[in-house]
């Protein structure tokens, strides 16, 4: 399955993936936020979610997992900032 939208001013692709999903935020600049939770993503087992953001890394790594959606909004909005 793969599902792509325009939100705002951010192209969403939605993706399946290891029996779970992928998201890719990106904005009209080419910065990306790719949001998953399947079988390997840190958090999975708690229903949460990983991150990875072009224009961050998180305390020396690529990823931040264990996040909930709330969190993961804060990106989603950070993102949007970034375009405008």
């Amino acid at each position: 399955m793969k599902y792509k939208e325009k939100i705002d001013n951010l192209t969403i692709t939605t993706n399946s993936y290891f029996e779970g999903l992928h998201w890719v935020y990106e904005d009209n600049k080419g910065n990306r936020l790719s949001v998953i939770c399947h079988h390997g993503s840190y958090g999975r087992e708690k229903g949460l979610f990983e991150i990875m953001a072009s224009w961050t890394t998180f305390e020396d790594d690529d990823v931040k997992g264990h996040l909930t959606f709330g969190e993961v909004q804060e990106y989603i909005d950070e993102l949007k900032g970034l375009s405008q």
